[in-house]
């Protein structure tokens, strides 16, 4: 056969090479200040400069909590080719269900507070521990919640509770918000629809 062979599935195009580059570049930069924030908040927390209030232990530990998740989508940055290959792994793991709740709550709370928006917890007792991947959950929680929290006007309200449902585990997000129209149903979950 004299056509030419396959490309070996770790031979990357020029072009890839480029932009892997790239992202492996302004991940580091990215991650560097990130770094230097969650510091600063560990220090804070330890009171290096002060005693802090509860209030301002809250804020920090807000912070703390963003700035980790945020650490954790740019590391994630660098997965980008496998992600376009089709070839994303998920790393399923014990997770704590309170623990991860109470951790995307935290993290909207300072926005929901701004809109006089009250955040509700509701979790099954039976809903202790799941298998999954926690990153992805939490994205998926804090899409959902954060979109919840968007669109619903001042002094409302957005919950999430958690229900086990035989072997299924069920993440329920609710608002007060508008709604969204039923000719928008289908289309939602499309990338980049609004």
């Amino acid at each position: 056969d004299l056509s030419e062979p396959a490309a070996y599935p770790h031979e990357v195009p020029a072009q890839d090479d480029s932009k892997n580059e790239f992202l492996r570049s302004m991940s580091h930069e990215l991650r560097t200040p990130l770094n230097a924030v969650l510091g600063s908040t560990e220090a804070l927390r330890e009171g290096v400069y002060g005693e802090l209030g509860p209030e301002q232990l809250d804020a920090v530990q807000a912070i703390r909590t963003s700035s980790k998740h945020l650490l954790t989508l740019i590391n994630d940055i660098l997965d980008i080719s496998r992600i376009e290959a089709g070839c994303m792994q998920l790393e399923p793991c014990p997770v704590g269900v309170q623990t991860l709740c109470d951790s995307v709550v935290q993290i909207l709370g300072s926005t929901a507070r701004n809109k006089d928006i009250s955040l509700d917890l509701d979790i099954d007792p039976r809903s202790e521990v799941l298998q999954a991947d926690p990153l992805r959950v939490r994205q998926i929680l804090l899409n959902l919640m954060g979109n919840a929290v968007k669109f619903t006007p001042e002094g409302g309200e957005v919950g999430l509770d958690v229900r086990c449902a035989g072997q299924e585990m069920v993440f329920r997000i609710w608002d007060t918000g508008p709604g969204i129209p039923q000719e928008f149903a289908d289309v939602i979950f499309e990338p980049f629809v609004q």
